[in-house]
Parts: C-alpha cells; structure tokens; sequence
C-alpha cells in the first residue's frame, strides 16, 4: 500500500511540474515563432518596397502612358523592359512589373502579362493609382509575396 501511494505521489509530482513546464515552454516557442515571423515579413516588405520605388522612378510615367498592346515593338517598350529586367536583376526579385491605373500591364520581367492585357493580381486589384509597380519575391515557404509602390499622389487604396 505503500509502495502504490509512493507511485501515486511520485506521478502527481511528475505530471505537477513537468506539464506547466511543457506548457510554458511551447508558449514561449510559439511567441518566439511569431516575432521571428513579423521580423521577416517586415524587412522583405521594406526590400520589396525599395524595389519598387527604385523601379517607379526609374520609368518615366510619360513612357507607361505611351504604351498600348501592339507596341511590343517600339524603343518605348524595349527601354521600358530594359529598365525592368536591370531592376530585377539588381533588387534580386522573381518578377517587375508595371500596371497603369486601367488595370492593364505596361510591362512584366515575366512574360505572364502581355501588353495591354488586363493585370490579374488581388494586390493590384485592391490598389487604384495612376502609375502601380509590382514587384514579386518568393519566400522561403515558396509563396509569394507582391508589394504594389504608388508612385502618383492621386493614388488611393479600395
């Protein structure tokens, strides 16, 4: 009777101090995760931000408005295309591309929007501006992650 109270005593002790220990240390694992994560997202929006503000300025809004489909072969488009291939070679993003205010892509490092063809991004959807330019970066779960710089004071969000 002794020894099975001794192995009850010894299990409430057990269970008393090892799960508030678990417990504690999967809260604090947890939290660890979530600021790691805020931390990153952070700083790969502030890249991709860059990025796309470097690209806004370097094309000219007169250049985007000029564009229309057909112009694939103009000095605009191929200076326009230059530009952002430089750009995505020196920012190391996956994809630059530029969206006029009709939701119609103006240029794509890509290839995925023609000229002219209409831009099927939620983000740029959400985001009314006179001149948008996307940049995409993938992340290490392989997702993607697409930050729209407005580069027009009229720009406005939905």
């Amino acid at each position: 009777m002794a020894r099975r109270s001794t192995q009850t005593l010894l299990a409430k002790l057990l269970l008393g101090t090892l799960l508030p220990t678990v417990v504690a240390l999967g809260g604090l694992g947890f939290l660890a995760h979530e600021v790691a994560r805020r931390t990153l997202e952070d700083e790969l929006g502030r890249r991709l931000e860059t990025a796309a503000t470097a690209v806004a300025l370097v094309v000219l809004p007169e250049q985007v408005r000029e564009l229309r489909a057909g112009d694939e072969d103009s000095l605009t488009y191929a200076n326009v295309t230059r530009k952002l291939a430089l750009a995505r070679d020196r920012f190391g993003v996956r994809r630059v591309a530029i969206v006029a205010a009709d939701l119609t892509a103006r240029g794509d490092t890509d290839g995925r929007w023609g000229l002219g063809a209409e831009a099927h991004s939620e983000s740029v959807r959400k985001t009314c501006a006179t001149l948008a330019v996307m940049v995409t970066r993938s992340t290490p779960t392989q997702s993607s992650e697409t930050i729209v710089s407005r580069s027009a004071a009229s720009a406005c969000s939905h």
